[in-house]
């Protein structure tokens, strides 16, 4: 996803709806000039600076909050294998209960493995 979202297209749309993009440029990227680009140009122009290689990206990684993405990966994928990506109930009212109970039962299965 990363190599989808570090585009021309996904840059724009972000400066559209004045959002800031924190997804690593491709391995290899060069500057651009458009000003789309230009919170990409700082994270490479960072990335070198901190050598341009896989423990420079891991640094940039945790300075921007990048590597956060993570936790919340695993846990939606941990979310769907126990509970399925749909929710069943169709009331509103239900459905959030549903929701609440279901985050609950992850809580707690956190808590007893700690």
């Amino acid at each position: 996803m990363d190599g989808i979202a570090d585009s021309g297209k996904c840059y724009k749309l972000a400066k559209k709806f004045r959002k800031k993009l924190i997804t690593p440029p491709k391995r290899g990227a060069v500057f651009r000039k458009e000003a789309e680009y230009r919170n990409r140009n700082d994270a490479l122009r960072i990335i070198k600076g901190l050598g341009g290689d896989d423990t420079g990206r891991g640094i940039w990684s945790k300075l921007v909050g990048y590597s956060r993405r993570v936790i919340v990966e695993s846990m939606i994928a941990k979310w769907k294998k126990l509970h399925g990506a749909e929710v069943k109930s169709r009331c509103e009212i239900r459905s959030k209960v549903e929701v609440y109970l279901k985050a609950e039962m992850i809580n707690k299965m956190i808590e007893a493995a700690a």
